[in-house]
């Protein structure tokens, strides 16, 4: 068969005769590729590639010399007017390599073997390139990357072209480049600003990658950009700081800010610090400063000040973009009646239409409404301005940033007012859930049977937007719905369930490829004498379909809204089972195989999903599980278990989390699935993980095992021990100091920044805030540029100025703020004693529940446990969690009734619901509560194991007595059930012993303990301290025996569903 002829212009490019030539015969060739992908891969082998990469080279390094000597005075022309035959062969050269790179990943594969990538990002400076051709390199490299997408292999692989552009693009050259584009000050530039933010925005996938680009400033210079966007609509608080509005850039076009916030969406996302760093960026605090930063002495609320300025200032009212919305009400005001709201509360400022506190009959509401001062930050009223406004993604994307955002304030700012956590789930619940479900109106629906729309590029952005918004709409609403369950309800009020599951199986429907592989007469074996030898003459893999990818990111999306909305609620559980989604979450927990093709994968379940659709599925999986009938009903039916399972043993480790994380409550003792899960061998699995270095898998899998030994038989209770090892479980449970969290040499242990305003082990508040007295320091530590660099502003290698910090410095409040959020989510020392901290908390568990069995069996099981632990052992362990330094003994408890009520009687295997910043409370009290009900189960056995503990005198002065005055009433009911077993008889002869055990409890100082507890402020406590009072005085006076209530051997861990996580 006869060899297609090179093409005349490919000729040229590789022995040019001229410049003049080579920019005709790069614009032929162009024009000859632009829609043709048989001229194209005609052009790839015959080495265009190469040519493309040797020209961008060449021209690159003549330019860049001479552009140096311009702006080191040796040219007076101005650089618009010095376009150039080398400038205008870059360009063409560009623009060759973007139409390639349009053909798809097959044609970025060369093209990224070539070499195309360093001389194209060393065309991205504004300052050495001119605007024209700085254009052409970013819409290259956003096509590249947009292409780059479909190797959705769902694998990791180290050499993968995703993992390759990243690598080339993230690198400090090239983002310094980006910030310079970001900083221009030039209304022109508003096109570089786009494409820009529109890279950032497909690119950025990876914590380091987004670690990197807060390092080099890019945040905030996203932030000045969407600051700036602000003020140019008129939307700034009242306080906003004139010096810093007037030092904004040129604000960007409407065009720009969907990717504007979508960049700042992908740079922020899973990370507290971050999100922090954009409510605190110069920009955003000068034009929206929060409540905190305002003086004591000038802080007026913003309803306040409105009564008094001009209307024309009233209009530009931050409070005026929020619609009248009644506030929850706080325990601090006066009762009124839900019928009769007071006057005035209904009244509407200009258009802006009132919603009454009727949407929610449950929530007395509060005679005050909703202000921006219920958040972190007035910048979240002007989000949400946005989101109801705005339409298509606009929307969508102001709604994730306020997810995002809110939840990250939530987990930095514990300690808010009394009410405003709840006022700002009502705005959400009330303003933005609905308007999130609605856009999913059309997710579902088909593009198949809908009429192709008329050719362009606006029917082709406006299908690309559409697309955007059935993959990401459920996501977005996921991130909102958090773990509040009224907005929960309000989602599945606004129909959300519904769509969700329609969503979700319509990504299982198969797709008809909107392109069709055109036939050749050329077959793709022939002309490949230069492939062997050289990748960037030869195709690479297709990848996947675009109407694939777009299943399975509409899959993914989906599945993490039902995992979102199934979180607390029994009820919405048995509605997505009704709707029949259950199988799609099976079918979703396949992954792809080793041998999987990319080019023939479809949306068949057969053909098995991407690594981040199955963690999704794991999701969606663990939040259906959490109900006590589907564990036994439908998990049952729909064969859950088993892939979830399989996945234990998958070669990635996220895998492995995911899977055990949504195994936990499959191994629960009313679970039907325990039983066939032990058969196959889950104990040497999970004992396995187990011992894992991963911290959250170790965590993930003694929770597992934790479960497994709950109510079963001794045997396997010892089987379960032995496949951990007992010295190993019992190190774990000590938690034996190790150097991986010590502190850093310079700082002493007591200076660690732990959280603000987070109560440390003993209960007691720390405000960090006010502790820290050290001078403005340097928030990214790791920083390559310097801490005055972070301090005052940055400034750019070129001419132009990047928006400086130095006239608007932070506060020293704030920047302390930042560097404690920082420290407590960076840390690695904070982060291995936290991690330690949740092993600990399992690991004592597992004891608890080892002993959870009054029966003559448990008896046995103690016995066991003493013999195989040690009982010195045993008791040094369980001493040191009880030793907490500080423990608070105000008795505010005693006269208070509203402190938080948490019965021991619902202690059910709860942990966490996200990683708290810094060792918090919770970690601490649970750690606990543990220990101390590990006593109890001992306590609850023959009196020959209360004497034995009675005899630790340390353990009782130095541990029990201290935790009466716990602020938390769990411990202190423990400790009272501990005292209640103690003094216990089981029959007559038994009398004389229990009451020589009151005696000695009372030498200790438990009985003035237990009298001060009977004014106890929480009903539980103080009913228990009346019956252990009572069981003490009557063994000091030798009456009776057996008539003060049941003995209790205390609470089992993870009695109940892990569901209830707080």
């Amino acid at each position: 068969m006869a060899r297609a002829p090179t093409p005349p212009a490919l000729a040229e490019l590789r022995e040019p005769t001229s410049v003049e030539s080579q920019i005709a015969a790069l614009k032929q060739l162009k024009n000859e590729i632009v829609g043709h992908d048989q001229r194209k891969e005609l052009a790839i082998r015959r080495g265009v590639v190469g040519s493309l990469v040797r020209i961008l080279t060449a021209t690159t390094k003549a330019s860049g010399k001479r552009r140096s000597r311009e702006l080191n005075g040796n040219a007076a022309a101005s650089r618009e007017a010095e376009w150039t035959g080398e400038d205008e062969v870059r360009l063409q050269a560009t623009l060759v390599a973007g139409s390639l790179a349009f053909g798809g990943p097959a044609f970025v594969a060369p093209l990224l073997a070539g070499g195309i990538l360093p001389p194209l990002l060393q065309s991205l400076s504004p300052a050495e390139t001119p605007p024209k051709l700085v254009t052409a390199t970013l819409g290259v490299l956003v096509t590249i990357a947009n292409a780059v997408k479909l190797l959705y292999t769902g694998h990791y692989v180290p050499d993968a072209p995703a993992a390759y552009l990243r690598q080339q693009l993230y690198t400090k050259p090239v983002v310094r480049c980006l910030g310079d584009i970001l900083a221009q000050r030039s209304p022109a530039a508003h096109q570089h600003v786009t494409l820009t933010a529109r890279l950032i925005a497909v690119t950025c996938s990876e914590e380091a990658d987004r670690v990197f680009l807060v390092k080099e400033g890019i945040l905030d210079l996203l932030a000045s950009r969407l600051a700036a966007f602000a003020a140019s609509t008129g939307h700034m608080s009242p306080y906003a700081d004139s010096a810093v509005v007037a030092a904004l850039p040129p604000a960007p076009p409407r065009t720009s800010l969907r990717y504007l916030l979508e960049a700042v969406v992908m740079v922020i996302t899973s990370s507290s610090y971050r999100a922090a760093r954009l409510l605190y960026s110069p920009a955003i605090v000068g034009l929206f400063p929060p409540r905190s930063q305002l003086s004591q002495d000038s802080h007026v609320s913003f309803a306040d000040y409105n009564t008094t300025q001009s209307p024309s200032v009233q209009m530009n009212s931050i409070d005026n973009l929020l619609p009248q919305l009644q506030a929850v009400k706080s325990k601090s005001e006066h009762s009124f009646s839900k019928a009769f709201p007071a006057l005035g509360s209904f009244s509407a400022a200009g258009d802006i239409a009132a919603i009454t506190s009727f949407a929610d009959a449950h929530i007395e509401p509060s005679a005050r409404l909703i202000t921006s001062d219920d958040f972190e930050s007035p910048l979240f009223a002007w989000l949400i301005h946005l989101a109801r406004t705005e339409h298509d993604a606009d929307r969508l994307f102001a709604a994730w940033l306020v997810a995002l955002l809110h939840a990250a304030t939530i987990r930095f700012t514990p300690d808010t007012p009394d009410g405003y956590n709840e006022n700002r789930d009502r705005a959400l619940k009330l303003l933005l859930v609905p308007l999130v479900v609605n856009m999913m109106d059309d997710a579902g629906s088909s593009d198949q049977k809908k009429a192709p729309p008329p050719p362009g590029p606006d029917h082709a952005l406006e299908k690309q937007t559409a697309q955007m918004i059935k993959e990401r709409a459920p996501a977005v609403l996921a991130a909102l719905l958090g773990e509040s369950l009224e907005s929960q309800g309000a989602a599945a009020g606004a129909g959300a369930i519904k769509k969700i599951c329609h969503v979700l199986k319509r990504s299982f429907d198969p797709v008809v490829p909107s392109k069709q592989q055109m036939w050749s007469p050329t077959p793709q074996s022939s002309s490949l004498e230069d492939a062997e030898s050289d990748p960037s003459r030869t195709l690479g893999g297709p990848g996947l379909m675009p109407e694939v990818v777009h299943a399975l990111k509409c899959r993914e999306s989906a599945l993490l809204a039902m995992a979102a909305i199934a979180h607390r609620d029994d009820g919405l559980r048995k509605k997505i089972i009704e709707s029949g989604a259950l199988q799609c979450v099976t079918d979703s927990l396949t992954p792809y195989d080793d041998s999987t093709d990319l080019a023939t994968v479809t949306t068949s379940a057969k053909d098995g999903n991407p690594l981040n659709v199955v963690i999704a599925a794991c999701d969606a999986a663990r939040s259906m599980s959490r109900s006590i009938s589907v564990l036994r009903t439908s998990l049952i039916d729909y064969g859950v278990a088993k892939p979830i399972f399989k996945l234990l043993t998958h070669p990635v480790e996220e895998i492995q989390v995911a899977a055990i994380d949504a195994i936990i409550n499959l191994v629960l003792e009313f679970s039907g699935v325990k039983e066939p899960l032990i058969q196959e061998g889950i104990v040497k699995t999970l004992c396995n993980h187990a011992h894992s270095a991963h911290a959250r898998k170790r965590y993930l899998s003694l929770w597992a095992v934790k479960h497994l030994v709950h109510k079963v038989p001794n045997e396997f209770k010892i089987y379960c021990v032995e496949g951990l090892g007992p010295g190993w479980l019992l190190k774990v449970a000590s938690g034996e100091p190790k150097d991986s969290y010590a502190a850093p040499r310079g700082q002493s242990q007591g200076t660690t920044p732990i959280g603000m305003g987070t109560p440390n082990a003993a209960g007691e508040q720390v405000d960090l805030l006010n502790a820290v007295d050290e001078p403005a320091m340097d928030i990214d530590a790791g920083s390559p540029s310097s801490s005055s660099e972070d301090e005052d502003g940055m400034l750019d290698s070129g001419s132009s100025l990047r928006f400086s910090r130095k006239p608007h410095a932070l506060p020293a409040a704030t920047r302390a703020r930042l560097a404690a959020i920082r420290d407590a989510e960076q840390n690695p020392h904070l982060r291995a004693y936290r991690d330690e901290l949740w092993a600990q908390e399992q690991a004592l568990d597992i004891l608890r529940n080892l002993l959870n069995d009054p029966s003559p069996s448990g008896m046995e099981m103690v016995d066991y446990v003493f013999n195989t632990f040690g009982t010195d052992n045993l008791f040094r362990v369980l001493l040191a969690k009880l030793k907490a330094p500080n423990i608070a003994t105000s008795p505010s408890h005693l006269t208070s009734s509203n402190s938080p009520s948490s019965s021991a009687g619902t202690n059910a295997s709860k942990r966490p619901a996200s990683t708290p910043l810094a060792p918090s409370s919770a970690q601490t009290t649970s750690i606990l509560q543990s220990a101390v009900f590990i006593l109890v189960h001992i306590a609850a056995c023959t009196p020959k194991y209360r004497t034995l503990l009675l005899s630790q005198t340390s353990l009782f002065t130095d541990g029990i007595l201290p935790l009466l005055s716990h602020p938390d009433p769990r411990i202190r009911v423990g400790c009272v059930w501990l005292v209640h077993n103690l003094t216990w008889v089981d029959d007559e002869s038994e009398k004389g012993a229990a009451r020589l055990r009151a005696l000695e409890l009372r030498s200790l100082g438990f009985w003035e303990k237990l009298q001060g507890l009977l004014k106890d402020g929480e009903l539980d406590v103080k009913e228990r301290a009346k019956t252990a009072v009572k069981r003490m005085g009557e063994c000091l006076e030798g009456v009776g025996g057996g008539n003060g209530g049941p003995r209790s051997g205390g609470l089992a861990a993870g009695a109940g569903l892990r569901g209830w996580e707080q």
